[in-house]
């Protein structure tokens, strides 16, 4: 827990360079000379993939082979390293959807799969006052303003496709315009 805590967006990173980005560059590959990837920055600490459910084939078993070692090579060394890290994963996408698509390598799903957190869809939630309060105090010096009733069955109403982003985007805008 006092590790460093490494994180790493796979939908938001080109495919082709997941793999430099996961797995590190030696000199004679990147563009910068040798990077540390984020596993080796992760070593000691915790290692986020964010939409891990976006990793192309080719990472997905690079990967699975370095949790099955349970150590790599970063590119450029000789001595492989121990795998002394967490990792967490997070995906839009259910895993198991994308596994019975083929998008996924099972055993992949299997090496991540333990301990799993459903957190639910801003429209199924019972704590909207509460989020709507938190996200008026980060947005805002000082005391947020109160929401009315109707306000706050406006928003208990809408489907809020963009989760929190949507709700602390339109809070905020909102709190700007009174």
């Amino acid at each position: 827990r006092h590790g460093p805590f490494v994180a790493l967006h796979c939908a938001s990173t080109q495919a082709d360079a997941l793999e430099a980005e996961l797995f590190g560059t030696d000199a004679g590959t990147g563009r910068d000379g040798a990077r540390a990837g984020r596993l080796a920055q992760a070593l000691g600490g915790t290692l986020f993939l964010h939409e891990v459910g976006e990793l192309p084939a080719t990472a997905q078993r690079r990967l699975l082979n370095v949790l099955q070692q349970g150590q790599f090579t970063p590119p450029g060394q000789g001595a492989p390293l121990p795998l002394d890290l967490a990792i967490v994963c997070a995906s839009g996408q259910p895993l198991s959807e994308r596994v019975a698509q083929g998008l996924f390598a099972e055993e992949l799903y299997h090496r991540l799969n333990g301990l799993s957190v459903r957190l639910p869809a801003l429209r199924e939630r019972q704590d909207l006052p509460v989020l709507v309060q938190r996200a008026l105090q980060r947005c805002g010096a000082g005391r947020p303003p109160e929401v009315a009733e109707p306000t706050m069955l406006l928003l208990r109403q809408h489907r809020w496709p963009g989760n929190l982003r949507q709700l602390f985007g339109l809070l905020n805008t909102a709190r700007l315009m009174l």
